[in-house]
């Protein structure tokens, strides 16, 4: 790949937050596996599918994002799913041991699922179309 492709400043800006997010989910679904399992006392089967749901939503948010762009505008679409996932963050500093999975868990966790799913379209537009045409398919592989 070559390097001089980030020398685009919109390429490099979607794939700063990109990582920035998904850093944030990532240590969220490793935390709340051990707050499941640890606190709430799960098991590994019953914490999986107390992921279910986030993983439902993430799939739901990115199958509406294409629609959204195409409606709203990407920069609008990403903004959107950014502060999404910043709530659902900020809610899960209200974890506290014996809590409850329903009370605690799944309403502060959905938000930013459903955040993390719907930057992936508008994430990879606006790079795409920035790349000069022989490149414009490293930005996605990035």
């Amino acid at each position: 790949m070559p390097l001089g492709i980030f020398r685009l400043r919109l390429l490099r800006s979607a794939n700063l937050v990109i990582l920035l997010l998904y850093s944030a989910i990532f240590a969220m679904w490793f935390f709340l596996s051990l707050y499941m399992q640890q606190d709430l006392h799960y098991d590994a089967i019953v914490t999986g599918l107390g992921f279910l749901p986030m993983t439902l939503s993430v799939a739901g948010a990115a199958t509406l994002a294409p629609r959204l762009v195409r409606r709203f505008g990407a920069r609008s679409v990403l903004t959107v799913g950014m502060l999404s996932a910043a709530l659902g963050l900020a809610l899960l500093t209200g974890v506290r041991p014996g809590g409850t999975y329903f009370a605690h868990v799944f309403r502060a966790a959905s938000s930013p699922h459903l955040g993390s799913g719907s930057p992936w379209c508008p994430r990879r537009s606006p790079p795409c179309r920035a790349c000069p045409s022989p490149r414009a398919a490293l930005p996605p592989a990035s």
